[in-house]
């Protein structure tokens, strides 16, 4: 009776945490694709030679790639993703860790 009872009281927890999950995806790909939208608007509105133009189409193609990997990946892939990286780079990810540790903590501060 006590395993049903907990049972019971663990299922609101997995709807919401499946509402936030779902939640958390739709705006991931509304993201991606105001990013592929941005990217986008600089093509179309960027010098067509030059300097600037070499770096706004490197923006562009950047922006654009972001857009579609959060359009494209689950967010089980990406966490997969920042885990591979934190794995192959575990003292930069430690030190960047720290620096936005620091960088909250300050903002709360105030």
């Amino acid at each position: 009776m006590e395993q049903t009872e907990r049972n019971a009281d663990q299922e609101p927890m997995n709807h919401d945490f499946f509402a936030a999950a779902e939640k958390v995806a739709d705006a991931t790909k509304t993201v991606g694709g105001k990013m592929s939208s941005v990217a986008g608007t600089i093509r179309e509105n960027a010098p067509q030679e030059g300097t600037i133009a070499s770096a706004a189409k490197t923006v562009a193609n950047q922006l654009d790639d972001a857009g579609s990997y959060l359009q494209d990946n689950t967010f089980e892939n990406m966490a997969r993703d920042v885990t591979g990286l934190i794995r192959r780079y575990p003292i930069q990810s430690l030190l960047i860790g720290l620096g936005v540790g620091y960088l909250f903590s300050r903002r709360s501060g105030r």
